[in-house]
């Protein structure tokens, strides 16, 4: 049994190695694949620790603080889900980020199965010893993205194995409190030089992620340490002489980075440079101020259970504070981790997350046994951990991995603190022990099949029609669609054939919870680029007409306060050339968001084609005034008022947008298309009225326009004649 109990532990210690687990052949490839294989090693580790339970009726006393706030903060998520908009995004989650309650369930569970399964502080520094072959690989990753041996896969920001520099920087944060752990917990002095020196790269490379929330994380904890290490009695009494010299060292380094922070030197160093633009006028500041200040509406809305767990994207609708307007136009998260939890769970989610904080605190300090269990060394890098993570987390969001590592920690300090309490040969009655076996069986093995199969299966049928459709719509030939389908997808294909095979592939994505709405959202673009293709067959572009269609209904029936469903609606029945119901949709979308101007611009276009150019030219303005800085509002705004023959009031106002947009390297002003689109509008404008006076007879404004024309546009003009001669 003990063999068993081993095998158990370190299935549990491979979900340290989840972070280096990248699954190319899913939609996320950064995020999915790590989230299954975390759960797959999680659920594992249930049916072995059942069986182990019920062979040996012996189970690991749980009664703990931590124990009782996680529990009690999952159980209050659960309320929240049930409580929430989307229950089912609540539960589920999505494939972007894939956490849910589900998730957090499991987090859980391998909270637990760690405090039962690791029983010696031995087995807790060698499971973190063995952890270090993943933060070694990932370091040699970051460092081979740095030096130019391989590409960043998102931006040109270090990434390494986690697709995101935020993400990569907060690994390297656990790790480097990690590693000063085992450095000041070990006698070997060769042991030790490792750690320092795996220390000092993991906090190197926080710095070269660019990432500042890591970056004051860990300035932040450090100058707390050194405080601690100055003013404690510690095992180490050099460490006071050395805190003092850095402590000196740290505020000349300050004093001169500020004085100094506008010098070349500063401004061409990317970490140094990212450090000196922390400021509230800065672009990224404003935008968390946004979020934040919608957030908290969201949250007075609903303050006791929250809105449930992502679940932000109605709350973001709602509130949409058009200054937003130029950033991204869906954010799923409040960026912060105070308004994070109280958006998913209100004040007692929040409430509940911060315990876990403070009980963590609590044992390392303020319990009875703390001083005897923890060395000082070892209470003040814990400290600072919390810390850094608490101020990392203050301008981001948690992911997989970060929840992984804080729970392994988590479970680790409650462990040292109740290690005495344990009872490690605790045997209960058969009944006892039978029923928590079969309570874990039964999560084990729904999990497998309702957690890790049926959303994998999902995951891969989404990701094959959008590659299916891809092949179908970039061949320019059936050889050529049938060569590209046996090298990458091992059979030969025609291009009917694959666009068949693809819509079948989007069809069973949409039958599972998890995904859902994504593979629907899929589904709509790749109907927009299925019905502009001049190869495909009508009776194919019927085909997913109907299917694209029939799922849009079906989401909007499901998720009925979805803006962002109303408006990929809106869009799709504008590329079906039915503007009228277009607007209806598009309508539908802007009551739940009133104050998004993506939605206005989608409006104003579908007012356009049926030819009502001064309700379009209305709506183009509304979006303009809610923020004249957003250039893209302007620059519509523009076009409308050319386009409505209200020339004057657009000249009065286009030089600025114009030196506006040059100084912005606006793209639309750069690549010279802005002056494309104001001639088509001038022309346009012009081309109706001409058009109007010709029916009328009117010859002399007739004349007028087509002359304004040929000035504009000799090519044009001609194209204008050419129309009207042939209604003749």
């Amino acid at each position: 049994m003990q063999t068993l109990r081993t095998l158990s532990l370190w299935i549990l210690v491979l979900t340290l190695f989840v972070p280096t687990f990248i699954s190319e052949s899913l939609l996320f490839p950064f995020i999915t694949g790590k989230n299954f294989l975390f759960r797959v090693l999680v659920l594992i580790t249930a049916l072995l620790v059942a069986y182990i339970i019920f062979t040996t009726r012996k189970i690991t006393s749980v009664n703990t603080p931590t124990h009782k706030i996680f529990a009690g903060l999952i159980a209050m998520l659960g309320i929240a889900a049930f409580l929430a908009e989307n229950t089912t995004r609540s539960l589920w989650s999505n494939f972007e980020r894939m956490e849910g309650w589900f998730t957090h369930a499991l987090l859980f569970l391998l909270f637990v199965l760690l405090y039962n399964l690791v029983v010696t502080a031995k087995e807790w520094r060698n499971l973190f010893k063995v952890s270090l072959v993943a933060n070694i690989y990932i370091l040699c990753f970051a460092a081979m993205q740095y030096f130019g041996a391989t590409q960043t896969f998102q931006g040109n920001r270090l990434d390494a194995t986690l697709g995101n520099s935020t993400y990569l920087a907060g690994y390297f944060l656990f790790y480097f409190f990690i590693l000063l752990w085992l450095l000041g917990t070990t006698k070997q002095v060769f042991a030790r030089y490792i750690y320092g020196v795996l220390a000092f790269i993991n906090v190197m490379f926080i710095f070269l992620s660019l990432t500042r929330g890591g970056m004051l994380g860990i300035i932040i904890a450090g100058f707390l340490m050194l405080v601690l290490f100055m003013v404690r009695k510690t095992e180490f009494p050099i460490m006071k002489k050395i805190s003092i010299g850095l402590m000196g060292v740290g505020i000349i380094l300050a004093g001169l980075f500020f004085t100094f922070k506008n010098s070349t030197f500063i401004q061409t160093t990317p970490a140094l440079q990212r450090l000196s633009t922390i400021s509230a006028s800065d672009w990224t500041a404003q935008s968390r101020f946004y979020i934040w200040q919608m957030s908290y509406e969201g949250f007075k809305e609903r303050p006791l259970f929250g809105h449930g767990q992502d679940n932000f994207l109605y709350v973001f609708s709602k509130h949409f504070d058009p200054r937003m307007g130029a950033y991204e136009p869906w954010y799923d998260r409040s960026h912060n981790v105070f308004f994070d939890w109280l958006i998913a769970g209100g004040i007692l989610g929040l409430i509940g997350y911060l315990a876990l904080y403070g009980v963590s605190f609590f044992v390392l300090w303020v319990r009875k046994n703390a001083k005897e269990v923890f060395g000082e060394s070892e209470r003040i890098i814990w400290t600072g951990f919390l810390v850094a993570y608490f101020i990392f987390n203050l301008f981001v969001f948690d992911n997989i991995v970060s929840y992984i590592l804080f729970v392994f920690i988590l479970a680790y300090l409650t462990w040292r603190s109740y290690a005495d309490k344990i009872a490690l040969n605790n045997t209960v009655s058969k009944e006892v022990s039978g029923g928590v076996a079969v309570l874990l069986i039964i999560i084990g093995l729904f999990g497998i099949v309702f957690l890790v199969y049926k959303p994998w299966s999902t995951a891969k049928n989404l990701i094959q029609g959008m590659q299916y459709s891809d092949v179908a719509l970039t061949a320019q030939t059936d050889a050529q669609a049938q060569g590209w389908s046996q090298k990458f997808i091992g059979t030969a294909y025609t291009k009917a054939e694959l666009l068949s095979l693809s819509r079948a592939k989007f069809e069973q994505a949409t039958q599972y919870p998890l995904g859902r709405t994504e593979a629907r959202e899929q589904l709509t673009q790749k109907f927009i680029s299925v019905w502009g293709n001049a190869s495909v067959s009508d009776l194919e572009k019927n085909e997913w007409i109907k299917l694209t269609s029939t799922q849009l209904e079906d989401e909007l029936i499901q998720d009925p306060n979805n803006p962002r469903t109303h408006q990929l609606t809106g869009s799709l029945l504008l590329q079906l050339g039915k503007p009228a119901e277009a607007i209806q949709s598009l309508n539908n979308a802007q009551v739940l968001s009133p104050k998004k101007q993506l939605i206005m611009f989608d409006r104003a276009v579908a007012y356009q084609i049926i030819g009502e150019y001064e309700k379009s030219l209305k709506i183009s303005k509304e979006a303009y005034e809610l923020n004249p800085a957003f250039l893209t509002a302007k620059a519509r705004y523009i076009f409308g008022l050319y386009r409505a023959g209200k020339d004057a009031e657009a000249i009065a106002i286009e030089p600025q947008f114009i030196q506006d947009a040059l100084a912005q390297s606006y793209d639309l002003v750069t690549n010279r298309a802005y002056y494309e689109q104001v001639l088509g509008a001038k022309i346009d404008y012009r081309a109706r009225q001409a058009v109007i006076a010709y029916e009328k007879k009117d010859t002399a404004t007739y004349s007028k326009y087509l002359a304004e024309i040929k000035a504009l546009s000799p090519e044009s003009a001609a194209k204008l004649l050419e129309i009207i001669n042939s209604k003749k």
